[in-house]
């Protein structure tokens, strides 16, 4: 479970070039943005736009593809109480039109990750929920992102 997390944490954090589109978790990271218990990644467009021109060395021009497609990245974390965030989180994603593509479930925590279409093959946001009893994270990814290209970056992303 910690390597799964782990991967999962380690696929987000290499998407974290830039947030230009208004999310569908916009109020609840703007909710706790000033509360100084919580640790806030709101990385700007301005950023990816200067990440982007950057050069890779010996990056898969298929990765480098799914990247240029990420538009943005937000992380919210919280090292207390992550059952009562995670279950204040499900409920706003559930009210949000997003769709549950995957749940990993363990004792004592839970893992969630969820999309929303643009009404074709490609995803336009992915959302990743973790919490238990201690911590509590939430990541948002923006972009135009198939389930084909997500799953071959995570399998670059773990080496395969």
């Amino acid at each position: 479970m910690k390597t799964c997390i782990f991967s999962l944490i380690l696929f987000f954090s290499v998407l974290t070039f830039g947030m230009a589109q208004t999310g569908s978790l916009d109020p609840y990271f703007s909710k706790y943005q000033g509360d100084e218990s919580f640790t806030v990644v709101n990385i700007s467009s301005k950023m990816f736009a200067a990440i982007s021109g950057v050069e890779m060395d010996g990056l898969d021009p298929e990765v480098k593809a799914i990247l240029d497609n990420i538009t943005g990245m937000k992380i919210l974390t919280k090292s207390s109480d992550g059952n009562a965030y995670y279950d204040e989180a499900v409920k706003m994603i559930n009210s949000n039109g997003l769709n549950e593509l995957m749940t990993i479930k363990e004792k004592g925590g839970n893992v969630r990750i969820y999309g929303k279409s643009d009404n074709s093959e490609f995803l336009k946001e992915v959302v990743m929920l973790r919490g238990d009893k201690s911590n509590f994270v939430l990541m948002q990814v923006q972009g135009k992102l198939s389930i084909e290209q997500l799953s071959k970056l995570s399998k670059t992303l773990n080496g395969q």
